[in-house]
C-alpha cells in the first residue's frame, strides 16, 4: 500500500473512530475549528474532517490551467480573467480554480491589491485546504490523490512560513517531480530555489533561481533571492547587478544596500562598499549586521585594531552568530597570529553550525594550515561532507587537493587537478599545486602544459620564473636552471621569493660547501623557510653532527608543531643523542 492510500485508510479508519466518541468528547485545544492540528514545523499531523475528493480539472481549457501553473503574476491574473464570468453559475472546477487563483496571489504577490470576487466553495476541497495550511505555516500532503497542484501548493510554506524545516525531503520530492512534468513553471522553480537556499545547496538555489528569473525577470522576491543566494557561492558580479538594479527603484530598502554593500566588499571595491555601509548605517545606526561588516571593511584593509573594537562591541550582545566567529577567528589567525585561539573560535563555530559550509570551509583552511584538529573529524572528512552536499562546490575541490599533496596522494591528487584544471577558473594555487603533482610524478610535460594558465592568473612573474627553474632542475637542465636562477636573483623580487630561489639553488649545487652556503643564503633572506631548516637538518644528520642537525628540525617544528611526522623525526634524534 502506497503511502497516500495508507493515509487516505488512516483518514477514514480515524474519522468513523472520532464520530462514534463524538458525543462524548469535544475538539481539544490545540485543534483549529477545522480539526487540524498544527505543529509549528511546517507539518500537519492531525486528521482532518472527512474530506470529499475534488473533481478533476480536466474540463477547463488546458491553456487556463498551464497558466495557474506557471504561476507568474500575469499569468494568474491572465487565467483568472478567462475563468471570471458574469451573471452564469461557476463550475465547480471553475470555482475551485478560482480559489486557488485568488489564495495563491495572496501569498505569492501579498503587495498587490487583490480585489476580486471569488464564488463561494460550498463543499471542502483539497487544493483550498492545501492553501489554508500553507497561509497557517503548514505543510499539508495529505490530499487523496496527486497531481501537479498538489505537489506545489504545499511548499508555499516556505514563504509563509521561513523558520519551518521538518518538511524539506518532502518538499523536495514532490516540487521535482512537478518540474519534471512542467519545467516551465515559474512557482515550481521559484520554490525549489527557496528549498535549496534554505538547506545551503546555494549552487543548486542558483540554478532554479535562473530558471525562474528567465520566466518573470521582474518579480521583486525572486530578484532579492537570487541575488543573495548568487552572493553565497562568490558570483558578485551578478548579485550586484540584481540588488543595484533593485535599488534604484527603493533606494532606502535596508536588504538591497546590504548586499550592495557585501558584493562590491567582495570585490575589492572597497571605497564604494564604504558608501553602502554608511548609507545603510544612516537608517539603522546600532544595526548588528553592519557593525559586523564594518568590521569586515576594516579588516580587508588592515585596520584589525579598529576592527577588534568593534568585534568586542558586538560580542556583548551576541557572541555566538557566524559572522561574528568567523571575523574574530581570522582576526586571531592572520593579526594575533594564534592559531590555538582561532581554532578553539572555530570550533565553536563548528559545534553551532555543523552543516554550515562556510564554518566547515574555514575549518578545513585552518587544520591544513595550522596541523591543528578541529572538532572529531579529520579535514578530509569535512571537505568531503561538503563536496557530498554541493558537488559543484569549487573551492571544497580545491582545499581537497591540498590534503591529497599534504598527505602525499600524489595520483590520486593528480586525477583531482586534472579535473579542475578541465572545469576552468581555478585558483593560482591549485595551479602551483599542479605543477608540484606533476614534478614529483615525474611527468614534466604536463607540468610545462600549465605554465601558460600560471602566467594568465597572475602578473608576479616570481611565480612563473621558480616554477620554470623547477621543472627545469626535474628535467636534470642544471645549466639552464642555474643560469635562471641568477638571473632572478638579480631582479627586484621579495626576500621570500629569493629564499626559494637559493633552496632550488642549494638542489643542484656543484659541491657540499655549495649547498650549505646556498640553504644559509636561503635563510637569510627568510628564516621562516621551513624547506631550507629541514635540508639543513638532513644536511647535518648525513654528517653525524645531530647536535646541529636538532637544532634545525626543532625550528622547523616550532612552525608547525601540529607535524607528527616532523615529532616523530625529533623524538628519533633524541634516542640517538642519547647513546653518544
Amino acid at each position: 500500500m502506497n503511502r497516500r492510500r495508507f493515509f487516505k485508510a488512516l483518514v477514514v479508519l480515524t474519522f468513523v473512530t472520532l464520530s462514534f466518541f463524538s458525543f462524548a468528547c469535544k475538539s481539544t485545544p490545540e485543534a483549529d475549528a477545522e480539526g487540524k492540528e498544527i505543529t509549528g514545523k511546517g507539518v500537519s499531523l492531525s486528521v482532518p474532517a472527512q474530506k470529499k475528493v475534488s473533481s478533476a480539472l480536466s474540463e477547463i481549457d488546458q491553456t487556463v490551467v498551464n497558466d495557474v501553473k506557471i504561476g507568474t503574476r500575469v499569468s494568474l491574473k491572465r487565467a483568472f480573467a478567462n475563468l471570471r464570468q458574469s451573471e452564469q453559475e461557476y463550475t465547480e472546477s471553475q470555482a475551485v480554480l478560482l480559489n486557488m487563483i485568488y489564495e495563491t496571489m495572496q501569498i505569492l504577490y501579498p503587495e498587490d491589491k487583490i480585489l476580486w470576487l471569488v464564488p463561494t466553495l460550498t463543499e471542502e476541497n483539497d487544493y483550498i485546504s492545501i492553501l489554508d495550511s500553507a497561509k497557517k505555516g503548514v505543510y499539508d500532503d495529505s490530499a487523496a490523490y496527486e497531481d501537479f497542484f498538489v505537489r506545489v501548493l504545499p511548499s508555499l510554506v516556505l514563504i509563509t512560513s521561513p523558520n519551518s524545516t521538518g518538511f524539506f525531503a518532502d518538499s523536495k520530492v514532490s516540487l521535482d517531480i512537478a518540474l519534471s512534468e512542467f519545467p516551465e513553471s515559474f512557482i515550481a522553480n521559484y520554490l525549489r530555489g527557496i528549498l535549496s537556499y534554505r538547506q545551503q545547496h546555494y549552487s543548486e538555489a542558483n540554478g532554479f533561481f535562473q530558471k525562474a528569473y528567465e520566466i518573470d525577470p521582474d518579480y521583486i522576491n525572486l530578484k532579492r533571492s537570487y541575488a543573495e543566494s548568487l552572493l553565497k557561492v562568490g558570483d558578485n558580479e551578478l548579485s550586484f547587478a540584481l540588488a543595484s538594479a533593485l535599488l534604484e527603484t527603493n533606494p532606502e530598502n535596508f536588504d538591497y544596500l546590504r548586499i550592495c554593500a557585501y558584493a562590491t566588499l567582495n570585490q575589492g571595491r572597497t571605497a564604494e562598499a564604504q558608501q553602502y555601509v554608511i548609507r545603510a548605517l544612516q537608517q539603522q545606526p546600532n544595526n548588528p549586521d553592519f557593525i559586523l561588516l564594518r568590521a569586515k571593511m576594516l579588516m580587508s584593509e588592515g585596520e584589525y585594531l579598529n576592527a577588534s573594537s568593534l568585534l568586542d562591541a558586538y560580542s556583548r550582545n551576541d557572541n555566538t552568530s557566524k559572522d561574528y566567529l568567523l571575523m574574530r577567528a581570522t582576526l586571531q589567525r592572520d593579526w594575533n597570529k594564534n592559531t590555538t585561539t582561532a581554532s578553539n573560535t572555530i570550533s565553536q563555530a563548528l559545534y553551532l553550525y555543523p552543516d554550515d559550509i562556510e564554518v566547515i570551509l574555514f575549518a578545513v583552511e585552518l587544520m591544513i594550515s595550522s596541523g591543528q584538529q578541529i572538532g572529531t573529524r579529520s579535514a578530509r572528512e569535512l571537505v568531503q561532507q561538503v563536496i557530498a552536499t554541493e558537488p559543484s562546490n569549487m573551492k571544497s575541490q580545491e582545499l581537497l587537493l591540498k590534503i591529497l599533496v599534504n598527505e602525499k596522494q600524489w595520483q590520486e591528487a593528480y586525477t583531482l587537478s586534472s579535473d579542475l584544471i578541465q572545469k576552468g577558473n581555478c585558483s593560482l594555487e591549485t595551479v602551483s599545486l599542479r605543477i608540484e603533482i606533476c614534478l614529483y610524478l615525474k611527468n614534466n610535460s604536463d607540468a610545462r602544459k600549465a605554465i601558460p594558465l600560471l602566467s594568465k592568473l597572475t602578473s608576479d612573474q616570481s611565480f612563473v620564473d621558480l616554477a620554470q627553474i623547477r621543472i627545469l632542475i626535474s628535467e636534470g637542465n642544471r645549466g639552464e636552471a642555474l643560469k635562471q636562477i641568477n638571473a632572478s636573483l638579480a631582479k627586484d623580487y621579495s626576500n621570500q621569493t629569493k629564499s626559494d630561489l637559493y633552496y632550488e639553488k642549494s638542489k643542484i649545487a656543484s659541491s657540499s660547501e655549495a649547498q650549505l652556503a646556498d640553504l644559509r643564503s636561503c635563510l637569510t633572506a627568510n628564516p621562516r623557510n621551513q624547506n631550507a631548516l629541514l635540508a639543513l637538518y638532513k644536511y647535518y644528520y648525513d654528517k653525524a653532527d645531530y647536535r646541529k642537525s636538532q637544532y634545525y628540525l626543532r625550528q622547523a617544528i616550532a612552525l608547525n608543531p601540529q607535524n607528527t611526522e616532523l615529532v616523530a623525526l625529533s623524538s628519533q634524534l633524541e634516542e640517538l643523542l642519547k647513546t653518544r
